[in-house]
This record gives structure tokens, C-alpha cells and sequence, in this order.
């Protein structure tokens, strides 16, 4: 699929439908990279926490300092090491204080 979406034309249609700050080269790069997610692995996570104004910008704060969220996301994966165990393979990053 993504191979589809990086050629010209349906590149330049989904570039006009999603608004972003991102290069076109490093939106293709993201693009490559989404097509190696398993969807059946994805878990969306709603994050609570409050819009503040910075500059400007509406910036969205997580509460408690994202430590709910980060909670949130190590009892997911510690549940999908249980239930699945072995097929886990890829770690998550970013998400350690």
C-alpha cells in the first residue's frame, strides 16, 4: 500500500488531505515506516490532559506530567507480553522518564 500512496499523484492528493510542518521527503519516510505497522498490534490510547496557550499555540499538556499515559502504555504492553507471548519483538521507545 504504501508504495501506492508514494507515487506522484496519490503522494500529492494525501499530502492536500493531511496538514503538516513535515518535508515531503520525511512525510514519505513516515509514510514507509507506517506501512511496516501490524494493525493488529495497535492499541489507540486517548490522552487526557489539558490544552494550554504557548506562544500562541495551543500546546496539549498530558496530566500528571504524562506519567498516566506512560502508566497506561506499560500495562498495555506487559498485557500483550502475557497474552502473546514470544510475538512481541519490537519494543517501545520514547516513552521512558
Amino acid at each position: 500500500m504504501s508504495e501506492y500512496l508514494l507515487k506522484k499523484e496519490p503522494f500529492a492528493l494525501l499530502s492536500t488531505l493531511i496538514d503538516t510542518n513535515i518535508t515531503s521527503k520525511d512525510f514519505q519516510s513516515l509514510i514507509k515506516e507506517m506501512s511496516l505497522f501490524d494493525s493488529d498490534r495497535l492499541l489507540f490510547q486517548n490522552v487526557v490532559g489539558k490544552p494550554v496557550v504557548v506562544e500562541d499555540k495551543t500546546l496539549h499538556f498530558p496530566l500528571f506530567e504524562g506519567e498516566l499515559l506512560k502508566s497506561n502504555v506499560n500495562r498495555c504492553w506487559k498485557q500483550w507480553q502475557a497474552r502473546k507471548p514470544g510475538t512481541m519483538s519490537r519494543s517501545i521507545s520514547g516513552l521512558k522518564s
